[in-house]
């Protein structure tokens, strides 16, 4: 894991402390003890809430509210004057009320609620807190967190020999803050977690996602991502904070971390590569991406996905994409994506196995062939390069061998299953950008590195 990665999954803690925030400070002796207690209080506050709410949904409960209601309307039921019409409305209005309120804590206690996390470099998106703190608010989302990396300690270099300015980059401290929001009587009640620590913290990041994955039952789980993309790794405007992207996958592979969403808000993390490290671990259902640049200019961006978000998760992603408005933008190409990996896992794989069986049983020198042939532009989709290869057997091998036959059906299968799972595109107006997944080289290079597949000396 490299620098920061994975310590992007800081969250979901809280404590009630009710209608005011909590500021804690953190350093490498005490944050994994503060972390641990803030694990600790959100499970008392979460599964406080949903006790409450199941309480009030007992008949009893029940005929207390109605009781209650004909109180607030000023009517006594056995008074006479109940054959008032303009009582009894106000009765039915204040029952109204109360049904609402009853419907809003089936729904906290019940269906199955979200835990979000964000992470951000440079700044915090006020709206995107408040939007977090809104859907605690309503119980759709059940705890969440805002995680922002802020800055690096600075060096003097001033007279400093090289290795005294190693020695001292050594040392230098990561400061960030953990915003975590949680569901209170009150409402939602955010508390802030400020920290310094090493750029070495992997140990620390596991930890993390430990606590988060044990909650992968209980919860639906969304990952929101906001950096700057590159498709192999993510990184802050000041390249102070950064991660790799496989670090990140094989980590929450190792530790059976499940994300039903994940929403990379970043330019060009909608790749071949990024999608076949989310299939091979199978450990996100669904993911918003943008092959191209990404939709910029506006901290809205950051929790976009969070208005829609609701019980139905492709009806979320499918809103969250289709809805991004149509302004103009200083670049050629802008695009954002939704996809069903969970059910692209199957054939994306099966395909690159069969790729890669038919290239071994090709004659001596194709994979280098191959690889000459293909197209060497930053835009390009990956439907069109399977239909490429597809054209190559073709044109070059028998189309009745096996192992070639097999490769051409899974081609076939997978282009029908790229057009079924993608639940939503968004293109910036007039804009000719990238229809789905993006291809590059490097990205078939890498997969065929994972079969054991490399270009012929």
């Amino acid at each position: 894991m490299k620098k920061i990665g994975l310590f992007l999954l800081v969250f979901l803690c809280w404590q009630p402390v009710f209608a005011q925030s909590k500021v804690i400070y953190a350093n490498e002796r005490n944050f994994r003890t503060e972390l641990g207690a803030l694990f600790h209080r959100s499970e008392r506050a979460i599964w406080g809430m949903r006790q409450l709410a199941e309480d009030r949904n007992t008949p009893q409960q029940r005929a207390a509210f109605i009781r209650r209601g004909q109180q607030l309307a000023g009517q006594n039921p056995d008074s006479a004057w109940a054959d008032d019409r303009e009582t009894l409305a106000k009765i039915d209005k204040v029952m109204q009320e109360i049904e609402a309120k009853q419907r809003q804590q089936e729904f906290r206690g019940r269906r199955k609620q979200w835990q979000v996390a964000f992470l951000t470099m440079d700044s915090l998106a006020k709206t995107a807190l408040y939007r977090l703190q809104n859907k605690v608010e309503e119980g759709i989302i059940a705890r969440g967190a805002f995680l922002v990396w802020e800055e690096k300690d600075e060096i003097d270099e001033t007279g400093l020999s090289l290795w005294e300015i190693l020695e001292k980059t050594e040392s230098q401290q990561l400061h960030g803050t953990l915003y975590m929001v949680y569901p209170s009587s009150k409402g939602a009640v955010t508390e802030e977690l400020h920290f310094s620590c090493k750029p070495e913290i992997s140990d620390v990041s596991e930890l993390l996602l430990k606590n988060l994955s044990a909650h992968n039952d209980a919860f639906y789980t969304a990952l929101v991502m906001f950096a700057h993309g590159d498709r192999e790794n993510m990184y802050d405007g000041k390249m102070i904070f950064s991660y790799d992207i496989e670090d990140f996958f094989d980590t929450i592979e190792k530790l059976d971390f499940h994300i039903d969403v994940l929403d990379m808000v970043s330019c060009y993390m909608g790749s071949l590569r990024t999608v076949y490290l989310m299939a091979k671990g199978n450990l996100v259902d669904y993911s918003i991406f943008s092959s191209d640049y990404a939709v910029s200019g506006a901290s809205k961006r950051v929790s976009h996905f969070l208005r829609f978000l609701g019980s139905n998760v492709e009806n979320s992603i499918k809103d969250s994409v289709s809805s991004n408005p149509q302004f103009l933008l200083a670049v050629m190409q802008a695009n954002e994506l939704g996809y069903n990996i969970k059910d692209l896992r199957k054939p994306l794989l099966q395909w690159s196995e069969k790729y890669v069986a038919m290239v071994k049983h090709g004659p001596k020198g194709m994979a280098g062939q191959l690889y000459q042939s293909w197209p060497r532009r930053d835009h390009y989709l990956f439907d069109d390069f399977i239909k490429q290869q597809m054209d190559y057997v073709r044109t070059h091998l028998d189309i009745q061998d096996p192992v070639n036959k097999e490769f051409m059906q899974s081609s076939g299968r997978l282009l029908r299953m790229l057009q079924k799972n993608k639940i939503a595109q968004w293109c910036l107006k007039e804009s000719k950008c990238t229809r789905g997944i993006s291809f590059r080289p490097g990205d078939m290079l890498y997969i065929w590195s994972e079969y054991g597949l490399y270009i012929d000396s």
